[in-house]
């Protein structure tokens, strides 16, 4: 025998109501007594129609409602793993899709008692002022993997906890992470400047046909910030910035990752071509993937190979398979190869690092955690594969005569 709950269900069924969407859920914090009055209207036809006490329509109801909203906020949470840099520490913390990137910030700042960090997510550091959705970040039901999404955590000080000069070097800490932020918005403000003065009128040529490359007008100031926090970000990314090797890395992340929001912003305006043209945009995913090998960090792997794969597509398109010959060929004899060798070099080196590390980590996941896991022969071919591209880095490597 149906129970009054399963009945009432019956009945939503039927009528298909969703009560997880206004009018039965508020839009804002204003429309609360609408949805109030539209829950008690469907409990009075409910109990009209089932022969119920309204009220225990009414109690039914809010049930269904609060575990349909429970599903719904479930299928639209994002779980980050992600790993401190530095000490090591890991943290694994969902959060709901719409939360602001500042609430979510602040979550793992107070998780890892540690005053400011900044969240890098597949290359792009995670925005205060928008949501994890408008940020186009999936939830977990949507993106192909069931694997938590994976995040690098770059924390500006240590544990606030138990050390009497916490305050101190939390303002330290604080003044550090608002120098970095004003050379961004200075970055932004000098571009939307340039492009007001007249000087974003860009022309830019294709690198193989020489053809003039349209720049559509919407999208000049975000190409002029793209290419400039590039520019900032790759300086830094040079530089050792400190005294360890992975200085540099974590000083250039905050530029290299917002010009790729740049870039991003450039397709949404209009400039897609534009932008797959432009040697800047492929540069900046080799740059991009030299930080994470600085950092040693295998966490975000799979986000290097995705940008070795945007940045191989592209610089193969654009090289002529006889020229690649040629360069071959003039290493082996010792002769100076011209700066045109240099991203090709960067790129074997890069993609021969990220082969190996792909093997290491199969080899590690004991428990399917970390993706497909690797055969032996498929490991056997990307060793070798690894093999040939740095042995051809280290040819060309040898062979380049400039900085």
């Amino acid at each position: 025998m149906d129970t009054s709950l399963d009945i009432v269900r019956k009945k939503l069924t039927q009528q298909r109501h969703k009560l997880w969407l206004p009018p039965f859920t508020p839009k804002d914090d204003n429309d609360q007594n609408a949805a109030n009055q539209a829950m008690h209207s469907l409990a009075v036809e409910f109990a009209e129609s089932l022969e119920m006490a309204i009220e225990l329509v009414a109690s039914n109801l809010k049930k269904l409602q609060s575990h349909a909203l429970a599903k719904v906020e479930a299928r639209a949470r994002v779980t980050f793993e992600g790993r401190l840099l530095g000490d090591g520490r890991s943290i694994i913390v969902s959060f709901p899709q719409t939360d602001l990137g500042s609430k979510v910030r602040k979550t793992i700042e107070q998780t890892l008692q540690v005053p400011r960090v900044e969240i890098i997510c597949s290359g792009r550091a995670i925005q205060d002022n928008r949501s994890l959705q408008q940020q186009s970040i999936l939830p977990d039901v949507k993106r192909s993997s069931s694997r938590h999404l994976k995040v690098l955590l770059l924390a500006s000080g240590h544990s606030c906890e138990g050390h009497p000069d916490d305050e101190a070097a939390a303002v330290v800490v604080e003044e550090e992470r608002l120098r970095l932020a004003v050379v961004v918005v200075q970055i932004r403000e000098a571009a939307a400047r340039l492009t007001r003065d007249g000087f974003g009128d860009l022309e830019l040529t294709d690198a193989k046909t020489g053809a003039l490359v349209p720049v559509p007008p919407l999208a000049r100031t975000a190409l002029i910030t793209a290419i400039l926090l590039h520019v900032k970000g790759r300086d830094l990314l040079r530089d050792d910035h400190g005294d360890t090797a992975e200085a540099g890395a974590v000083a250039s992340l905050p530029f290299l990752s917002e010009s790729d929001a740049a870039f991003a912003q450039c397709r949404s305006l209009g400039a897609g071509v534009l932008v797959d043209k432009i040697d800047n945009f492929c540069q900046l995913q080799l740059d991009l993937v030299w930080a994470y090998v600085r950092l040693g960090n295998l966490d975000h792997l799979s986000d290097a190979e995705r940008r070795l794969t945007i940045s191989g597509e592209r610089l193969m398109a654009r090289t002529d398979p006889r020229f690649l010959e040629k360069l071959h060929n003039a290493a082996l004899q010792n002769r100076t190869l011209p700066p045109a060798a240099v991203p090709l070099a960067r790129f074997f080196l890069l993609r021969g690092i990220s082969a190996q590390c792909r093997v290491q980590q199969s080899k590690e996941d004991t428990d399917g955690s970390m993706g497909a896991k690797l055969g032996p022969v498929d490991e056997t071919r990307a060793l070798e594969a690894a093999q040939k591209d740095l042995e051809r880095a280290a040819l060309f490597l040898k062979s380049i005569r400039v900085k």
